[in-house]
């Protein structure tokens, strides 16, 4: 079977929004920051330089965001502390895609 439908890319992401930016802060920051050693047991590039404000992520990350966030695999399901983690919300996810690929509906 084919793989996953992916929006067309553009040659960057649109500009961060306040709507964005918030996603990015409160549901990937704790885990994405830049780190000698990867956080948890898997895929955990950074999204963030050390200062905080958000990376800009080449077309092959950006696609792998899309892909874990439609799937619902980020954010997990458990935080680093076990805690339970939410999904993206359709508004946060919609936030994320309309940043990663600008245009796509």
């Amino acid at each position: 079977s084919p793989g996953p439908v992916v929006p067309a890319t553009t040659a960057v992401p649109a500009a961060i929004t306040d709507a964005v930016r918030g996603v990015l802060i409160m549901r990937c920051q704790r885990c994405h920051m830049p780190t000698p050693q990867p956080v948890a047991a898997g895929f955990a590039p950074a999204l963030f330089d050390a200062l905080g404000p958000p990376l800009e992520p080449d077309k092959q990350l950006r696609v792998r965001i899309y892909e874990v966030t439609r799937n619902g695999i980020m954010p997990p399901r458990k935080d680093l502390d076990g805690s339970a983690l939410e999904p993206l919300t359709d508004d946060e996810f919609l936030a994320v895609k309309s940043w990663l690929f600008p245009g796509s509906h």
